[in-house]
């Protein structure tokens, strides 16, 4: 994995070099993952620029981007797909403000998040785009985005490494690189709750808010398993990605 060191890009990097099932590896300079665009240094904008991106695929919720919006790239497309489109903002807020939630019910509550990706009908239609925007040569390198850079972005991720023939664990092995990627922020954001709460409950649901866990892909991809016998066929079924699609995808950005 090539390292990237932005100052304010959170959870920046490519997906290339993960392996498929096959034994082709994914190109590098295709697809790249972060967090939000908005407030960039004069710094990251120079890296940025060096990678040629041609496509940004944002999945934050149009609250999300009224709020930050990102930095506005020259020549770049910028398409909002929006995951959680019949989910309402409130309900995140209210979850975390109002009920002070354990780190089990936190667990729980993005569990059922992850779920809703592969049911909802805004998550479906913002993932079905998905597709057809990847599967056009000329709009990548894409970097795909949501605030954070891991529920909905690694959701979307997952599905593209399926879709290009990675197995369940090393799409797995990239969704929880996040935590490891992230280790020094997630670090401080508990160590400041802790600090300003007392807490050790409420800084261990923060960590457990930022962070990624296995348990909540996992569930995912159990979950299509066991309904569709793997991710390959969830895609053709539900996300109606065609086999022709699926081989251009593999021709393209696989070596």
């Amino acid at each position: 994995m090539k390292p990237y060191s932005f100052q304010n890009i959170y959870n920046f990097r490519d997906i290339g070099g993960y392996p498929t099932k096959n034994g082709a590896t994914i190109k590098y300079g295709c697809f790249y993952r972060s967090g939000n665009l908005a407030n960039l240094t004069q710094d990251d904008l120079v890296q940025i620029n060096q990678l040629g991106i041609r496509t940004i695929i944002d999945l934050r919720s149009a609250y999300e981007v009224d709020r930050s919006p990102d930095h506005v790239f020259p020549d770049t497309h910028v398409f909002h797909l929006d995951p959680n489109a019949n989910a309402s903002h409130q309900d995140f807020v209210n979850f975390f403000t109002k009920k002070e939630p354990t780190v089990p019910q936190t667990k729980e509550f993005m569990t059922e998040v992850y779920l809703r990706f592969t049911s909802g009908e805004g998550s479906i239609k913002a993932y079905q785009e998905m597709f057809k925007i990847i599967s056009n040569p000329n709009n990548l390198p894409v970097d795909i985005h949501c605030q954070a850079g891991k529920d909905r972005t690694g959701y979307g991720i997952a599905l593209i490494m399926a879709a290009l023939g990675a197995s369940d664990a090393t799409i797995m092995e990239e969704y929880l690189h996040t935590n490891i990627q992230t280790k020094d922020r997630l670090d401080s954001d508990e160590k400041k709750i802790y600090e300003q709460t007392g807490s050790a409950d409420k800084a261990a649901v923060v960590r457990c808010l930022n962070s990624v866990c296995e348990e909540y892909l996992n569930t995912v991809i159990q979950s299509i398993n066991s309904e569709y016998e793997s991710l390959e066929n969830y895609l053709k079924k539900v996300l109606l990605v065609t086999d022709e699609q699926i081989e251009r995808l593999r021709t393209l950005y696989l070596e």
